[in-house]
């Protein structure tokens, strides 16, 4: 008994801890199994699986963090082509330093029948505000439109160039 109420406890905690909640009218024990219903039938591995973010999720997040100042995790997101060495994602991210504020007003898929299951562009409008004497000048105060082309890199998407055309 002593048992049952420790390991209640424990559960208890742990989905406090974890945010789950549970209602359960009864408990099982390691000496009753649980039994399978007949009406549920086991997930197949890639129903379990949690989907990976679109192309569109990575340019959207890409923004949000560029407005949030969190710029180690947008250089990140550039492809190993972009941003080759530390150099170079240190340039990136003096780049990323001259927006006081960016925002995406429109973003659309670029030429999709180009598209290749590891290569996609999206055609962005952003408003951008930049901080006083900038000393890169690759945004302009207002609507700048960019052409993001994302390559997939071991599985997820990421930023592979950022232009000013097509």
């Amino acid at each position: 008994m002593k048992k049952k109420i420790i390991l209640l406890a424990f559960l208890a905690n742990s989905c406090f801890l974890f945010g789950c909640t549970f209602s359960a009218k009864k408990v099982i024990t390691p000496a009753e199994p649980p039994s399978a219903s007949p009406t549920t039938s086991p997930k197949s591995e890639s129903e379990s699986e949690v989907p990976l973010p679109t192309g569109e999720d990575i340019v959207r997040t890409f923004f949000e963090l560029i407005n949030e100042k969190r710029i180690p995790e947008v250089v990140a997101m550039l492809s190993s082509t972009a941003a080759p060495d530390e150099s170079t994602k240190q340039t990136w991210g003096v780049n990323f330093n001259t927006l006081e504020t960016i925002s995406i007003k429109t973003i659309e898929e670029w030429q999709k029948s180009a598209w290749t299951e590891n290569q996609i562009t999206y055609k962005v409008v952003v408003v951008a505000k930049l901080k006083p004497n900038p000393q890169f000048y690759a945004w302009d105060n207002g609507e700048n439109t960019k052409w993001i082309n994302l390559v997939k890199e071991n599985r997820l998407w990421k930023i592979s160039a950022i232009a000013s055309g097509p």
